[in-house]
């Protein structure tokens, strides 16, 4: 077993340690090394436990002492198609040139900030 396969793993179990702690998490059960690496095969090595949910998103806030202006490098978003209860649903081209522009915006953002 990688130890980067473990790793991934054991940050499974941490985030839904997490969730059972909040009451407005998603999942709110807890689950154990043990049901991560025992968990449906989604693409090999990936199991089920080792993916975001559907429903997984970000936001993000800028907070400063003085008012002052911000520039907003990129926003992005995907959706999925074909989603078949039992099955993890393939990665549409929406969602694919997503993640490329938002790559590009962030490789360029961090070319910007040095």
């Amino acid at each position: 077993m990688r130890a980067e396969f473990l790793a991934r793993s054991q940050v499974s179990v941490k985030n839904h340690a997490n969730g059972a702690r909040n009451p407005y998490a998603h999942f709110r059960e807890a689950v154990t090394l043990e049901q991560v690496m025992d968990s449906r095969m989604v693409a090999d090595p990936l199991r089920l436990f080792h993916c975001c949910p559907i429903s997984d998103g970000a936001a993000a806030v800028v907070l400063s002492a003085e008012r002052t202006r911000v520039r907003v490098a990129g926003v992005g978003q995907g959706t999925d198609t074909g989603l078949d209860v039992g099955r993890a649903p393939a990665r549409s081209s929406a969602t694919l040139s997503s993640e490329v522009a938002i790559g590009r915006r962030m490789k360029a953002l961090e070319t910007f900030t040095g």
